[in-house]
């Protein structure tokens, strides 16, 4: 039982340590001075006890308590997937954000809607650095729950019912397009820029 509680303990913390850009060489070192147990146990009980220490959990405490539920965190902060690449991020943060995702260049819009494009730049912290990609951005005064809402009234007048790939009308002017997991859940979901009548952007 205790070699049980061992093992899964040094998994969750190195994991852990690995995630936060710790080397497990580093932990070695702590043999001796005797506080490798000490760490281990304490990040161990944290990973098992305290859910938004899990990856996983933290994760999945990202996603709304809607039904379909709604992948939050990839939507509104963006993250890099396990191929190593940036994906989502389609709301301009109300605050800064600190070294998680960041607008660097508006590229089209916004148009009458709201809707906007730009080169946007996700932080990895794996390989400790910023990594571009491009992204369609909700209006900017739509709040969290107007995000959510709309998304929610997309999939709800779906034009595409058939495969993961889904679209339909905001409610707002614009259409929402997204992908949705085989059990509904909403993976992601991001407004389709058009751009205005006469306009050159």
């Amino acid at each position: 039982m205790a070699g049980t509680w061992w093992r899964k303990a040094w998994w969750k913390a190195s994991s852990m340590a690995r995630r936060s850009g710790i080397s497990l060489r580093a932990l070695s070192g702590l043999k001796k001075s005797g506080l490798l147990l000490a760490l281990v146990a304490l990040l161990g009980l944290a990973a098992l006890f305290l859910p938004q220490f899990s990856g996983e959990s933290a994760t999945r405490g990202g996603w709304s308590k809607t039904k379909p539920t709604i992948n939050l965190t990839h939507i509104f902060e963006g993250e890099i997937n396990r191929s190593g690449k940036p994906v989502g991020f389609h709301v301009a943060p109300k605050e800064p954000m600190g070294a998680k995702s960041r607008i660097r260049k508006v590229m089209s819009g916004p148009n009458r809607a709201g809707v906007y494009t730009a080169m946007v730049e996700i932080y990895d912290p794996g390989e400790r650095r910023w990594k571009e990609k491009f992204s369609s951005f909700f209006p900017d005064d739509f709040s969290r729950q107007q995000v959510i809402d709309s998304i929610l009234f997309a999939l709800a007048n779906n034009m595409l019912p058939k495969g993961a790939r889904w679209r339909g009308p905001s409610g707002h002017g614009f259409l929402i397009e997204g992908y949705r997991y085989s059990s509904g859940d909403v993976n992601t979901a991001y407004p389709l820029y058009v751009a205005d009548r006469g306009s050159h952007k």
